[in-house]
């Protein structure tokens, strides 16, 4: 799939941002609650809180 290139900006910004929500909220989780069944959960919460 092609994107204009006027564009371009936008979407990395959009998927950096994306991906760096990912990896700190799943390490704040971690570091704060530890990792036990629920912990994929608190993350996907983590994430959709930030």
């Amino acid at each position: 799939m092609k994107f204009h290139p006027r564009y371009s900006n936008l979407l990395f910004g959009g998927i950096l941002s994306a991906i760096m929500v990912t990896i700190i909220s799943g390490a704040v989780v971690l570091v704060t609650q530890g990792i036990n069944s629920d912990f994929p959960l608190r993350w996907a919460k983590g994430f959709a809180t930030a």
